[in-house]
Order: structure tokens, then sequence, then C-alpha cells
């Protein structure tokens, strides 16, 4: 998958990168909680972490994440609660944006707000399609 400050120009990333902070997150923190409101988006810039669904009370592990990736991007699309927690398996460095810093810089610059939503359903499109991937290769299950 392509990194996603990769899909913006020089300025646009620039942009972005001068309304955020610097964070580093240690193995075993969370990055993002299940069900959280707090509309952010999260640039990895080194280490690893684990995307986990709450299931019957445990976090089942769904995905990974990696240096160049985005986090938080369902929330800052749509609005909605977190889908899922993000957990560091290693150290991980970020640059956390707060969602209503973003929105207005979005405002104020239609040509950025353009290539960051196309970056962001590009990014998207590629996690559905990797979940896509990863179903069909279950066994189909048999009822009854």
């Amino acid at each position: 998958m392509t990194a996603f400050l990769d899909l913006l120009d020089e300025r646009e990333r620039r942009s972005l990168l001068e309304k955020a902070r610097p964070r580093i997150y240690a193995p075993g923190e969370q990055l993002i909680t299940e069900g959280d409101r707090e509309v952010r988006l999260i640039l990895v810039r080194s280490g690893s972490a684990r995307v986990e669904k709450k299931h019957l009370g445990t976090g089942v592990p769904i995905n990974r994440v990696v240096a160049g990736e985005v986090l938080g991007e369902l929330c800052f699309v749509d609005g909605y609660p977190a889908s899922a927690s993000v957990i560091a398996d290693t150290e991980v460095e970020a640059d956390v944006l707060d969602g209503a810093d973003v929105e207005r810089l979005l405002a104020a610059d239609p040509a950025l707000a353009a290539r960051l939503h196309r970056a962001l359903a590009i990014t998207l499109a590629g996690r559905l399609r990797n979940a896509d991937r990863a179903r069909s290769a279950l066994p189909v299950l048999g009822i009854g």
C-alpha cells in the first residue's frame, strides 16, 4: 500500500505537518480506543501496531499498521466513533492532527481538501480490498 503522505505533494504535506504534534507511543499503549469519539488523524512515522475489534470481551487482531499509514480516517470522514482499537506492538512515532485543525485547514485550502479526501479514499479502498481478500481466504462455514 502506498504511504499516505506520498499521495500528497510537498506543499500539502508541509501544510498538514505544520498542524501536527509529534507523539511517541510505548509498546502496549493504545493509539486509538474502540468506541472513542475523538476525531483526529494519526500519521505513523515508525513502528508497528495491531488493530483489534472487541469480540466477547476480548480484543481480536484484525490488521496491522506500519510506518506510512494513517489512522483515525474513518472517524474523520464519517464522524462516528472509532470502529476498532489500535495498540502499539513496538514503539510508535507518529504525527497527530486534531480533526478540527484539519477541517479549518481544508476550509481555507479547497485544493488541499480535494487531494486529502482523495488520499483518504485511496487508503480506505485499499483497506477494503485487503479485508475482502482476507475474508475470501476464510473457509466457508456450512449452516445446518
